[in-house]
């Protein structure tokens, strides 16, 4: 038999007595200990409201009219760990301490092996506690694991979940917690498919713990869960949401349900250095029952007045029961003040505090319950005390309801477990805008069936509202559906798309081999043939670009996703820009005579002002992959119900990729501006249009990619349009910027050569003259005879034009020898402006063949 029980039965058994004549409270002394094992506030509020209910019991004859009530404070040691040591505390307290209930604070489950005497206790919630024959006098006012377990399933079952994960802390408790859990879901249809702990984690000894506990999430985020419980220790909560957001575990598409909302931390501001938002809690939920007193109740408007009295008068004349109150302390809005600590609303004191509430109602029922027993009994308070009467005590007894219990605490009643039922429970949420302590809305109500255990949930569609502001009706799925979008790398389709952009690949590389091998050729020599071939390289680079979201998990593709299309087209365009920067510089003089400092074009220093976007844009590249890089994720799409893996970006990846944005833009359009600087230059040189409709296109097929690409139907399709624009873009470029140029180059040599075979017709000094006589547009000064040498040298003609050219300033000759066809063109001139247009000539003149030499006066040409 129990020491306890022993105690009871056969050291102190007396015969009972008949309360007869006047009350003397001071026949018998009832001893009742407040138990604690950690010094905080909630407790001295507790002890206080017992003494406060001690003292009305003392002062009412008819409460215990032979008897007298005495409250103590007693601290266990903190180091006692285990069933066995608290149940020797309690054994000592009883047969040595002489006390008679036992009312505790600590959670610890160890500490109510005192049961067998009557307990009460605010905190321990351990399932242990409903065994009735190792705890048949202990009750508690928190909700029990069996009735947060029942509601949890209430709540499954109404919104057809079926599967869910489960988190735990390292706690003895939480893992009894969990494995009812795992023993009552199957029973009614829901499978627990997972179950984590949280790792053992010190926020003291460094604030950037995240590593430490990355692992647990990542593992819950691949069962794709997206129902999780988590049993948690006071203060994890915050580290518990902020680390399933950086893993991506929290939002719309997922639930979080808490067992308990006791995770308040004062000292929350931010975790691993990442302010805390209170939006991370958004729709998160728990089980709740309202314990606000209800003012208007004639009995709370009773109770008040006397509650005033005793906190006022017992802090001011005994502040040394309770340590944690700061006599000190000037600030009314603290708990510790004075003024403030017997309220749950420190500063504005309206509310007293639901310890202070729990001690009072406990310690009321006791004295209650034994005024009954005795007087049922027709014994005495001494038969109590002495034990002699002790078996006859009930939980019945005990948590026999009086007067004040609704209308402090809201409790109803109690089962016959000893768990509360109080008005209603209710289930809680978080509505994103409360901080981490602050309890959220009331979203729905419960009701436990007393006699079988099963609660009814109930939620209310006008203040329901899931994370990312999803209504009632727009259940989050307990598991989604196995339909990943991913470009499979097997598929036909795929194939098919890699082998065509491998063999534009090796044509543009095989092109770009070709021209800078004949980069030396008169068909070539006009055409910048070096930075053609560069132009190829940057087209063939665009084929990579659909191969960066090939497969499920790309992480090296995702890092370098940017990569191909923007290097590429960087290439293209600066092979543009070099060019006109180039041509524009050198001609500046005749194109603009009034802008001396267009002609740093041509230099240097200002081909390296045009290329420093080009050079920007990849240092920024460079920087995006090694310090911000996208990272493989896959994400749940509602509209297919499926996830689809795609290369996510953080912040710093986004501002790096608009920027990157931004210099692509300022390239092409200093491509535009360039080309349309040179729209006057000779036709051999002139690569307006083709700048114009290579532009076009790249902004065109970037444009349908990014479009499709911001909403794709799937990662199939967007795969398929970034290759088939890639391809498409190579080709039109190809065509508009090679093949183009240099066939229409080839077209003339070919043209010339016939010519002079029928002919004495000077073709080939027609492309010298016709670049004079395309400067002459912008000289007014300069004229030459490039129409009348095309008929064949007109003498009339020919002194129609030494006139005009004549009266131009300029003297300008022509003659060629019809045998061997060589030819010279004489000018003689004093104007500057023209001085300058022979020089510009000097590099221009690449005629096909021949062999020209060029002064300030004369440009003499003869065939090879």
């Amino acid at each position: 038999m129990p020491p306890i029980l022993a105690c009871a039965l056969a050291l102190f058994a007396s015969v009972a007595t008949v309360w007869a004549g006047p009350a003397n409270k001071a026949a018998t002394t009832l001893s009742i200990a407040v138990l604690d094992d950690n010094l905080m506030t909630l407790s001295d509020q507790y002890f206080m409201g017992a003494r406060m209910a001690a003292a009305e019991a003392n002062a009412n004859t008819s409460i215990l009219p032979d008897a007298t009530l005495n409250v103590s404070h007693v601290m266990l040691k903190p180091f006692l760990d285990g069933q066995a040591a608290f149940y020797d505390v309690a054994v000592n307290l009883c047969d040595h301490g002489g006390h008679h209930a036992f009312f505790f604070n600590t959670k610890d489950v160890a500490a109510v092996a005192v049961g067998l005497m009557p307990s009460f206790s605010t905190m321990a919630y351990d399932p242990d506690l409903q065994d009735k024959h190792l705890f048949p006098l202990f009750h508690r006012p928190v909700n029990s694991v069996s009735q947060d377990i029942s509601i949890l399933i209430a709540q499954f079952k109404f919104f057809g979940w079926t599967r869910a994960g489960l988190l735990i802390s390292e706690n003895k408790l939480w893992t009894k917690v969990s494995g009812l859990i795992l023993h009552a879901f199957p029973q009614h249809g829901i499978a627990v498919l997972s179950r984590v702990q949280m790792p053992t984690y010190n926020p003291q000894v460094s604030k950037l713990y995240y590593p430490q506990i990355r692992t647990t999430f990542e593992f819950l985020k691949s069962t794709r869960l997206r129902i999780f419980i988590a049993l948690l220790n006071i203060g994890q909560a915050p580290d518990v949401m902020m680390a399933a957001n950086r893993t991506g575990i929290v939002g719309r598409d997922y639930v979080w349900l808490l067992d308990t909302p006791e995770f308040h931390d004062a000292s929350v501001a931010s975790r691993w250095d990442t302010p805390w938002d209170p939006m991370l809690l958004r729709g998160v939920g728990f089980p709740f029952f309202d314990t606000t007193p209800l003012f208007d109740d004639p009995y709370f408007t009773d109770w008040m007045p006397r509650f005033v009295h005793f906190t006022t008068e017992t802090i001011a004349n005994e502040p040394q029961l309770y340590p944690t109150l700061d006599i000190n302390q000037t600030d009314p809005t603290q708990q510790s003040h004075p003024a403030s600590f017997a309220y749950d609303d420190p500063g504005d004191n309206t509310t007293p505090s639901l310890f202070v509430r729990y001690g009072y109602e406990s310690a009321m029922r006791f004295s209650l319950a034994v005024h009954k027993l005795v007087s049922d009994m027709n014994s005495s308070t001494n038969a109590f005390a002495n034990r002699s009467i002790l078996p006859a005590m009930t939980l019945a007894r005990l948590t026999a309801p009086f007067q004040g219990t609704r209308p402090l605490t809201r409790v109803v009643q109690f089962t016959a477990l000893g768990d509360p039922l109080p008005e209603a429970f209710t289930w809680q949420m978080f509505d994103g805008m409360s901080q981490v302590g602050e309890y959220g809305a009331t979203v729905a109500t419960v009701v436990i069936d007393m006699a079988s255990g099963v609660a009814t949930f109930t939620p209310d569609p006008k203040v329901f509202m899931w994370a990312g502001d999803r209504p009632l009706s727009n259940v989050p799925r307990d598991f989604p559906r196995m339909i990943d979008d991913f470009v499979a790398p097997r598929r036909t389709g795929t194939i098919a798309m890699l082998a065509m952009s491998f063999v534009i690949i090796i044509a543009c590389l095989v092109v770009a081999a070709l021209i800078a091998w004949h980069s030396g050729k008169e068909h070539m020599r006009p055409h910048s043939p070096m930075l053609l071939a560069l132009m190829m390289v940057g087209l063939a680079l665009l084929q990579l670009q659909g191969l960066t979201i090939v497969g499920r998990e790309n992480t090296l593709g995702c890092r370098l996703r940017l990569w191909p299309a923007v290097l590429g087209i960087t290439l293209v365009l600066a092979s543009m820009l070099h060019r006109g920067a180039m041509l524009v510089g050198t001609l500046s003089a005749a194109l603009y005579p009034n802008a001396p400092w267009v002609r740093h074009f041509g230099t240097i220093k200002g081909v390296a002002l045009v290329l420093a976007p080009c050079v920007l844009t990849i240092i920024l590249l460079v920087i995006l992959t090694i310090a911000a890089p996208m990272t493989s994720t896959s994400v749940y799409i509602e509209s297919f119900d499926g996830y689809r893996f795609v290369c996510d970006s953080t912040p710093a990846t986004s501002a790096l990729t608009w920027a990157i944005m931004a210099l692509l833009a300022v390239q092409l359009i200093s491509a535009l501006v360039l080309a349309l600087g040179g729209r006057t230059i000779p036709g051999v040189f002139n690569t307006t249009l083709h700048v114009f409709a290579s532009v076009l296109v790249i902004v065109v097929l970037s444009g349908v990619c990014v479009l499709q690409g911001s909403n794709p139907t799937s990662m199939q399709t967007q795969f398929y349009f970034e290759s088939v624009c890639a391809a498409v873009g190579a080709v039109l470029i190809f065509v508009v910027m090679v093949v183009a140029r240099i066939g229409r180059t080839l077209g003339k040599l070919t043209l010339g050569k016939l010519m002079r075979r029928d002919q004495p017709s000077p073709v080939r000094q027609m492309t010298l003259i016709g670049s004079l006589e395309t400067l002459s547009t912008s000289m007014p000064g300069l004229s030459f005879l490039a129409s009348h040498h095309r008929l064949a040298g007109s003498r009339a003609h020919l002194d129609a034009g030494r006139a005009k050219s004549h009266a131009g300033g300029l003297h300008a000759s022509h003659s060629w020898d019809s045998v061997k066809h060589d030819y010279d063109i004489t000018l003689e001139t004093k104007t500057p402006t023209v001085d300058e247009a022979i020089k510009a000539m000097r590099s221009l003149i690449v005629i096909s063949g021949d062999s020209c030499s060029v002064d300030r006066t004369a440009v003499a040409c003869s065939r090879n």
